[in-house]
């Protein structure tokens, strides 16, 4: 379950990277979707296989935790608002985070 949670964040950031360039011309916004979303593909693969899934845990639990970092930032500055990317962001992080550390380090 965690290789289709980590699959779905790292479509999900590469398209909100792709639809915020498409949208405001934002190529941050294009490059750190396309980063984050490489990785979390990269964590999902290794995920996948056998004798790699600590390393692929531990890929994805660290981009969730930058991740975490910089749009829980944002996400704080905007007084928590809904619907926010940056909220979404953050909480699709999380959700990654915790599920593959409870699978790989807590179970």
């Amino acid at each position: 379950m965690s290789y289709q949670l980590t699959s779905f964040a790292a479509v999900a950031l590469t398209a909100g990277g792709l639809i915020g360039f498409l949208r405001a011309g934002s190529r941050a916004s294009l490059i750190a979707g396309s980063v984050s979303g490489a990785l979390y593909g990269l964590s999902a693969y290794l995920l996948n296989q056998r004798g790699q899934f600590q390393t692929g845990a531990l890929i994805s639990i660290l981009v969730s935790a930058a991740l975490i970092v910089v749009q829980g930032r944002r996400w704080a500055a905007a007084d928590f608002r809904f619907p926010s990317v940056s909220g979404v962001i953050s909480i699709i992080a999380l959700s990654v985070a915790l599920t593959n550390t409870y699978i790989t380090y807590l179970k």
